[in-house]
């Protein structure tokens, strides 16, 4: 074995042990699983003033949502996990909306009900659509290019705004 590879042992400590991203708790009727973070974690995340694209804003709070979800063994632990989510992100500046609508979407996704056959389901039809990202202008556009397809299309559009940066060789 190398010299620089090193092993540690974390012991147990008042009933609990962390590991990686999860917490385990002993319980009287056995052990519970929490999300774990570091007591250096700062809770600051992309601030919601920044002109980084709304997709980013969301798949942060989805991640986070995600993780607690798998994590934790309870829903009261996984109510808790939210919570604590939704605390974060209005530190860092989100409206509330916005955290409830990324929850709302999260649960939708996990308990909605799946098609019985193959004949129910819909055909998703994705179109990509490369523009710069330019903060709320972006948005507006996007909005509209959306109720476009929505309205002379008749079909299920996905428009995606990718925001196209540079690479070495662009300059």
């Amino acid at each position: 074995m190398h010299s620089n590879v090193t092993f540690s042992k974390e012991v147990e400590a008042d009933g609990q042990l962390a590991y990686l991203d999860v917490l385990l708790t002993k319980t009287e009727t056995g052990i519970e699983s929490s999300t774990y973070r570091k007591n250096t974690h700062t809770g600051l995340h992309n601030k919601w003033e920044s002109l980084s694209p709304l997709q980013y804003k969301k798949s942060i709070i989805q991640s986070l949502l995600h993780r607690s979800y798998e994590i934790c063994s309870s829903y009261q632990l996984i109510h808790k996990e939210f919570q604590n989510i939704k605390s974060c992100f209005r530190s860092n500046g989100y409206p509330d909306w916005f955290i409830y609508k990324q929850i709302k979407i999260f649960l939708n996704k996990r308990y909605k009900n799946t098609p019985k056959n193959k004949q129910e389901k819909t055909t998703d039809i994705r179109r990509i659509l490369h523009l710069p990202y330019l903060g709320e202008t972006s948005l507006q556009l996007e909005k509209e290019l959306r109720n476009f397809f929505r309205k002379y299309l008749k079909e299920l559009v996905h428009l995606s705004l990718i925001q196209k940066t540079h690479t070495i060789g662009d300059h």
